[in-house]
């Protein structure tokens, strides 16, 4: 189309790159504001991010960032190098990048990983290709549905959302009841609950996609406009329910159990406490007794904690001395 509409479309993508760079720098960020339990400002200090920086979760967000970089390299060029060796290069750093969530999600920490983290980036992508090309239709250029030419773009569009459409309801299915362990008690967890209003708010969208595909095969791409704006600001709000998920785990939490224990080594004791000893944040004490029971200061004290059973890598906690040989992080 002309190019006051391929100019608003191009925006469009810009925008879009914008957030993602934005969401992924955030992301890095308050991560390591999170584990060393500090407040959001923490989110900028680059001596926080050198301290998580080795674990996975970490590693992980730094690749995003290169490949968000990377796919602002692409849209730079794109429009003059469209050809094959273009699209697949598109195409191989938008997987790589759907890959990143996948991988430190609740499918990284189930078994086969492998396996759960590939069902979670099929259901992500077929999501981005179905509410991606909503996003498109409804907020770039009308051209879209109303100029003869873009019509067969329209219709392929139609098609690949026939075919998501199955593959995000099998994808999530399948995650569902491997996550939840038992349909039975979904609505006893804020996880189930969140869940299932996005449930809710999947089959609204796809009964409107179904009345979207019956005004595209009989009366054309003109008569979607209202129902595609509707469609794009659903899926809006069913991208970030999903995003809550991610936050929430899956199943009731264990009751609370403080964790003590007297590790020893070359003469030195120390004695861990872990409190209240539960899922989410917690409290560490480290009290060290140096060889023979003297009182010689310790200069300073590193923990990371991991859980091998659950597929949590090392994380790191900062410790802060509050008396004699007496760490709290």
């Amino acid at each position: 189309h002309d190019d006051s509409a391929g100019s608003s479309d191009r925006t469009l993508l810009w925008m879009a790159w914008l957030f993602l760079l934005v969401g992924s720098l955030g992301s890095f960020g308050l991560y390591g504001a999170k584990v060393v339990a500090g407040s959001p400002s923490d989110a900028i200090r680059p001596s926080v991010w050198g301290k998580v920086a080795g674990s996975h979760t970490a590693s992980v967000l730094l690749v995003r960032i290169v490949l968000v970089l990377a796919i602002g390299g692409l849209l730079l060029t794109f429009a003059r190098r469209a050809g094959d060796v273009w699209r697949g290069a598109a195409l191989a750093v938008s997987s790589a990048m759907v890959l990143t969530y996948s991988s430190i999600g609740h499918a990284n920490a189930q078994d086969p990983a492998a396996l759960w983290i590939a069902i979670d980036a099929m259901h992500l992508a077929a999501v981005a290709l179905w509410i991606g090309g909503l996003l498109m239709l409804a907020f770039g250029t009308s051209a879209w549905l109303t100029d003869p030419a873009t019509e067969p773009v329209v219709r392929r569009f139609s098609m690949t959302a026939l075919v998501a459409v199955p593959v995000i309801v099998a994808t999530g299915v399948a995650q569902t009841m491997k996550l939840a362990g038992s349909l039975d008690d979904v609505a006893s967890t804020s996880w189930g609950r969140t869940l299932l209003v996005k449930i809710a708010a999947v089959t609204v969208l796809v009964a409107i996609g179904g009345v979207s595909q019956w005004l595209l095969r009989n009366d054309g791409p003109s008569s979607l406009k209202r129902n595609v704006l509707v469609e794009a600001l659903i899926g809006i709000a069913v991208l970030g329910l999903a995003a809550a998920l991610v936050t929430l785990p899956p199943q009731s939490v264990a009751a609370s159990k403080v964790f003590t224990a007297a590790l020893t080594a070359d003469g030195v004791i120390a004695d861990v406490t872990v409190t209240p000893g539960r899922v989410g944040q917690n409290e560490i004490h480290l009290v060290i007794t140096p060889p023979g029971g003297n009182i010689a200061p310790v200069v300073s004290a590193t923990v990371q904690a991991e859980q091998q059973a659950a597929g949590i890598d090392f994380v790191p906690a900062t410790m802060e001395a509050i008396g004699p040989n007496h760490y709290t992080g």
